[in-house]
Parts: structure tokens; C-alpha cells; sequence
């Protein structure tokens, strides 16, 4: 088993090697027993994720604890404002049919739900809505459906 300290410093290295975090330095890391949490902030939710997944894929990380807090830089986007960018740029990707996929949003958290016919349909959807500016965090409660 590997020590703390020394899974500590991977993550902390894994987390500079990132290309989707613009301040790694922002993301504090702390590992006890192979859990590892990080606090901080990120510029918006893809960060976030980005952050826990660049911990998660350390050698004897056994859990990670996302703290990170999203901090919007600039003016802060309100909500009604979010849910009509997402109600533009849904019926625009050719992946997601027309009014198969619904958002609510509230207080930048964005819910999905809705019916696809494939998982990858539902993780492109996850992915077109948690890049937008705005977004603190998304729940992904589409279904995937076969025909």
C-alpha cells in the first residue's frame, strides 16, 4: 500500500498535468487511508470534474471527496438565462432528438431528465451543459431507453 504523503504529491502532480484546469494551484489536496479530498475552487463545474477525475485515476487512490466549490468568474449568470442557453443548444445537436431531453435549473444547478435511446446520447448531453458558463453542478437523471 502506498503511503499518504507519497499519494498526496501524485495527485497534487496529476492535478498540474491537467490541460482542463486553468489553476491547479487553486485545489487543495489532503489524502487519510487512501481517501483523498479536495477543497478549493475551479472556474466552472468541468473543472470540478476535471479535478476529481485526475485524482481518481492515481494508483492507491481508494475514494475522493469533492469539495471543490465552483467560483464563476465575472458577472454570475442567473438561471433563467442558463435554462434559455440550454433550450438553444439542445435541439441543436444532432446526437439528442428534439424534446427527448429536459433542463431545470436552480441556483446554477442544473437537473437533466428525459429518455435516450443510447448512453452515449446521455453523457453527450452531461457534457453539452456542465461546459456552459454558469454552471455550479449537474445531475444526469436521464434514462437510457433501447428501442
Amino acid at each position: 500500500m502506498r503511503a499518504d504523503a507519497e499519494i498526496r504529491e501524485e495527485v497534487v502532480r496529476e492535478l498540474a498535468r491537467e490541460p482542463q484546469l486553468s489553476d491547479a494551484d487553486a485545489i487543495a489536496v489532503a489524502v487519510q487511508d487512501g481517501a483523498v479530498t479536495l477543497t478549493g475552487h475551479a472556474a466552472d463545474y468541468a473543472e470540478k470534474v476535471a479535478a476529481d477525475r485526475a485524482a481518481a485515476r492515481v494508483r492507491g487512490v481508494r475514494a475522493v471527496a469533492d469539495d471543490v466549490q465552483v467560483r464563476v468568474p465575472g458577472q454570475p449568470r442567473d438561471d433563467s438565462d442558463l435554462a434559455r442557453v440550454i433550450a438553444r443548444i439542445l435541439p441543436g445537436d444532432s446526437q439528442i432528438p428534439e424534446g427527448a431531453v429536459r433542463a431545470r435549473v436552480q441556483s446554477g444547478w442544473v437537473t437533466l431528465e428525459g429518455e435516450v435511446e443510447f448512453d452515449q446520447q446521455r453523457r453527450a448531453v452531461e457534457q453539452l451543459v456542465r461546459n456552459l458558463r454558469g454552471v455550479l453542478a449537474v445531475t444526469n437523471d436521464i434514462q437510457v431507453v433501447p428501442r
